[in-house]
């Protein structure tokens, strides 16, 4: 099946050198439900001591290889940790929240898309036998689109939504996502099939982190919530994140499930006199209303209890 040519939405950047929307800090938790692991891109080995080293090399250096050869293995696949406490980075935070709003934002009126495929995967690997809980995620339709180039301000001047709120090549993002940290203690060391082996942040582990925005409308600062998981009220819906997230399960555990909750938005210059239950409400109304997202549970949308 070819992919189908769609056009995108594009317009001039918002400007970046005066204030001219909404700013300020969204305060966040991120509550696991299942076992969340992010790779550092370290792995752990095993490797004998100097001792034991010595004591092979005694019995001849040929037999020494041979045993080391078994005593020298990879260990767990470590989570990413900062001063021991498990993390988070933002980069994964924005990557999973860009591409739930490209991958679902329904298109405009006139039939173009507001979002290119920045962060999404291409038409082609959609369409690969790996991607199958990805297709059932977003549907078949979505990931097999082809709407061509991503956004580019070095080669033209206009930008698509997504693109002018999170960044693109030759224009900073409008949203900044720190990383989530959470407390020592939080992780835990899995074997599971085939051999893998990894550290995971445990079930009901709570991590916390900030989410900086500037110069943006109710609509999007709406849809920056909803690419959270967060439709209207402070506690988001389920959403799937980290590695296994589509597989779910390794040596019987489950694994990528967690949700959301905002527990607070400091505007600059501050606002006062609504509170964050209503705040929220208005947010996801008006983003409802641009836009036209709904919101859905990601767990539930796979097939999984």
């Amino acid at each position: 099946m070819q992919a189908s040519r769609t056009e995108v939405y594009r317009e001039i950047p918002t400007p970046r050198d005066r204030y001219t929307g909404l700013s300020g800090i969204l305060k966040l938790e991120l509550k696991t439900l299942s076992y969340i692991h992010v790779g550092s891109g370290a792995e752990a080995l095993t490797i004998p001591s100097a001792n034991e080293v010595g004591s092979l090399l005694r019995k001849g250096f040929d037999r020494a290889v041979e045993e080391l050869s078994k005593k020298i293995g990879s260990d767990f696949m470590e989570n990413v940790k900062v001063s021991k406490k498990p993390c988070i980075p933002g980069s994964t935070i924005k990557g999973r929240t860009r591409s739930r709003i490209e991958l679902s934002i329904p298109p405009r009126g006139d039939g173009r898309q507001w979002a290119c495929f920045s962060k999404a995967s291409f038409p082609q690997s959609g369409m690969k036998p790996t991607a199958r809980r990805h297709r059932m995620l977003w549907g078949e339709t979505t990931v097999t689109q082809d709407r061509g180039p991503s956004c580019d301000l070095t080669r033209e001047n206009k930008v698509c939504l997504t693109c002018d709120m999170f960044g693109a090549a030759g224009l900073q993002g409008l949203v900044h996502f720190n990383d989530f940290f959470g407390e020592p203690g939080m992780l835990e060391k899995i074997s599971g099939e085939f051999g893998m082996k990894l550290e995971a942040i445990k079930p009901g582990s709570i991590l916390v982190g900030d989410i900086y925005f500037r110069n943006l409308s109710e609509s999007r600062l709406g849809l920056l919530l909803y690419g959270l998981g967060i439709c209207g009220t402070p506690s988001g819906s389920r959403i799937l994140i980290g590695r296994l997230k589509y597989r779910g399960i390794l040596a019987g555990l489950k694994f990528g499930e967690a949700l959301f909750t905002l527990t607070d938005i400091q505007f600059s210059p501050p606002k006062t006199g609504e509170n964050l239950n209503s705040l929220c409400r208005r947010l996801w109304d008006a983003a409802v209303k641009e836009y036209g997202v709904k919101e859905f549970d990601e767990v539930k949308r796979l097939g999984r209890a």
